[in-house]
Parts: structure tokens; sequence; C-alpha cells
């Protein structure tokens, strides 16, 4: 039941509307890659309905480059835009939630929760596994596709351009289909029960190394602060 309601009061601080909002708010121009997420596969089906082989290659070529570029422009404007002075976004508003809704505050208890949850993580990963379940997906997979791909090369071998043109393309089409499917399926998993628990994990440790880094720093401070007072007892004594 801990866990559930972990959970729960975390994905209602921060959870997938709170942080495209703020990351909405962070990079406007997030919405644009969205945009080319959704466009550039209808783009693609469109013209592997005309039978535009070239075309298709150069739209997911064009695709996946502007993902790249999206991808590492955000990860910039990400990181400049961090809070000064903390490791991460929302760690203290973590650290609060943590203290205000479940009493857990000390270095100790943070360390606790952080075994809950890997334990609780490699439960949900033990229940989850099929015996030989990623050799079949593999398998199945290399024989649909692999195989269509064999028999378009054959095709255009034996002088049979036109219908070897057309399986290529499905060919094509086909592994768009199952990159912008990955990538749906990658974001769900990435605001699923398991991802949501890996974070809080990760902003434990976070946490536990933002407050060694403070500690350091307020000490330093106070050393400074000691060697700047005897400086001065001794320039009166003068």
């Amino acid at each position: 039941m801990f866990i559930e309601e972990l959970l729960k009061e975390y994905k209602k601080r921060f959870g997938f509307k709170n942080v495209f909002i703020r990351n909405v708010r962070t990079n406007k121009w997030i919405i644009l890659y969205l945009s080319f997420s959704l466009l550039f596969p209808i783009i693609i089906g469109y013209l592997f309905s005309l039978h535009l082989l070239i075309w298709m290659i150069t739209t997911m070529v064009i695709y996946l480059f502007i993902l790249f570029i999206g991808g590492m422009q955000h990860k910039a404007r990400m990181l400049n835009s961090k809070p000064k002075n903390t490791l991460a976004f929302d760690l203290q508003a973590f650290r609060i939630m943590l203290k205000d809704i479940f009493r857990i505050e000390t270095e100790e208890q943070l360390l606790r929760l952080d075994e809950i949850i890997r334990k609780e993580m490699e439960i949900k990963e033990h229940n989850r596994k099929y015996p030989l379940s990623e050799v079949i997906r593999q398998f199945t997979v290399a024989i649909f596709i692999t195989g269509l791909l064999s028999y378009a090369f054959f095709e255009i071998r034996d002088g049979n351009k036109e219908a070897g043109s057309s399986y290529l393309s499905l060919y094509i089409f086909i592994l768009a289909i199952l990159i912008t499917i990955s990538g749906i399926l990658k974001q769900f998993k990435e605001f699923g029960a398991n991802s949501y628990l890996y974070e809080i994990s990760y902003k434990i440790h976070l946490a536990l190394l933002d407050d060694s880094i403070n500690s350091n720093t307020d000490k330093g401070n106070e050393v400074t602060i000691t060697k700047s007072d005897i400086i001065s007892r001794k320039i009166r004594h003068k």
C-alpha cells in the first residue's frame, strides 16, 4: 500500500501533465518537435501510397534528423534553465513532498526508501518476465521484416523491378511505422509505474548528493569566516 500511495502522490505532483507544462514553458520549440513527430509518419504513408521510394527514404532521414536535433536542443534548454544551487528540477519540491506526506527526511530514511523501491521494481520485473519472450519476439520480427526485404531484392534481381520496388517501399513503410510506434510506446513507458519508481530512486540519490554538496559548501564558508575573524583580530591587536 505504501508504494501505491507514494506513486499516487508523485504522479499528482510530478506526473505527465505537470512535466509537459513545465517543458513547454521552458522550451516552446518542443511543440514544433511533437508536431513533426505526428506529421512525418503521415507524410511517409502518403509517399508509400504513391510508390515514391526515394522520397520516402529522404523523408525518413529528415524525420530522424529533426528528432535528433530537437532532442539535443531541448536538453540544452532544460539544462540552462535549471534552478541554481540544486542538481535537478523539482528536487526541493520532491523533498517537501516526502517530508510533509510521508515524514521522510533524514539520510537513513531516504536510503531505506530507496531499498524498498528497488525491491518493488525487482518484484515487478520478475512477475513480468516470460521464458524465451525476447527470443520469440525477435524471431517473429526477423521472419517478417527480413524475409520481406530479401524477397524485394530477389524480385529486383530477377528483373521484376516494379514488384521489387513495391516490396521495398512496403519494407521502408513498415520500418517507419515501427519507429513511430516505438517512440509512442517509449513515451507511455516513461510515464508508467516502473518509470516513476526509477525517477523517485534517482531523485533520492540526487537529494542525498545535493545535501552533501550544500553541507560541504556551508563548512567551507564557516572556515572562510573563521580565518577572516582571526586575521581581523590580529590586525586589531597590532
